[in-house]
């Protein structure tokens, strides 16, 4: 069964997979066009944000709104809300899960600085061969390691 999706400005149907493909791809490509004017173009003073502050507030922005997810997941109730909160971030798997979230940051951190010093068009096609040698070493891994 093939999911649709109607685009209301446009009247045009579409699916669903198709649809949020082009959504994602416009919105990294708009991520990275504005990163990169942002990283190249110095304010009045000549100076640029640092790139940690920037990684630091889209993470509590993405909290915030991970929050706000999970309240109304609990049907708006504040009790409810509490409580599945202190459940799921006082256990062991959010300690665990915490070390790649750092490894995340420190990325993002990565980023921002190879966006300042590459043109856009070679930085989105380095990070997009990333995702291809992840992908390599995830299918073909094991058997790699054997040969050698």
């Amino acid at each position: 069964v093939k999911e649709t999706w109607i685009i209301p400005v446009l009247n045009i149907e579409v699916e669903l997979k198709w649809f949020t493909l082009f959504l994602l791809i416009f919105q990294n490509t708009i991520l990275v066009l504005t990163m990169r004017y942002s990283r190249i173009t110095p304010s009045e003073d000549g100076l640029v944000y640092l790139s940690s502050t920037a990684v630091v507030m889209a993470e509590i922005f993405k909290f915030f709104i991970a929050l706000i997810g999970v309240f109304y997941e609990n049907g708006r109730e504040f009790e409810a809300w509490a409580a599945d909160l202190k459940a799921e971030l006082f256990h062991f798997d959010t300690v665990k899960l915490s070390v790649p979230g750092l490894l995340y940051t420190v990325q993002n951190n990565l980023l921002f600085i190879a966006l300042s010093h590459l043109e856009a068009a070679v930085y989105q096609v380095s990070y997009m061969c990333t995702y291809s040698f992840l992908l390599i070493y995830v299918s073909y891994g094991q058997r790699i390691a054997h040969i050698l």
